[in-house]
């Protein structure tokens, strides 16, 4: 059997290289992604989720600081290094336009599996984090 960090492994080299075909060996067809002010059910939606951050950050790439796992359940933590915002940002709260800004920051991931696909994922991070480098509030 795959060890579930093998798995995650893949799915982060696979958003790096922007392989979003992939997804469909790496997700259950109904996986679910939920994060602060957005969930998504099913590989399109989670596929578009992803988009929804390399499509404002082209240059976005995740890196894997640790992994723990038990039973079906892995946690991760993570830095997104996004790079400049050089796209439309569609936030929960409305969409952002480009600002140059650099964003990089820290989150937590919650992986649950059924047997060797991702049936959910749970991203955990601070929202306000993003305003704040897209400098469009004060620090």
């Amino acid at each position: 059997m795959i060890k579930l960090e093998e798995i995650v492994a893949r799915y982060y080299a696979a958003f790096n290289a922007r392989d979003l075909e992939s997804y469909a060996r790496l997700f259950t067809p109904d996986a679910e992604m939920v994060a602060p002010g957005v969930s998504a059910r099913g590989l399109e939606a989670i596929r578009a989720f992803d988009l929804g951050w390399q499509g404002p950050f082209p240059e976005a790439r995740v890196e894997n600081f640790r992994m723990l796992s038990a039973g079906n359940t892995l946690v991760a933590g993570n830095w997104f290094h996004g790079g400049p915002h050089r796209g439309v940002l569609h936030a929960p709260q409305g969409d952002v336009p480009p600002t140059g800004k650099v964003l990089s920051a820290p989150y937590c991931s919650m992986f649950t599996f059924q047997g060797e696909r991702i049936s959910r994922q749970q991203v955990m991070y601070e929202p306000a984090w993003v305003p704040i480098q897209l400098g469009l509030v004060g620090a």
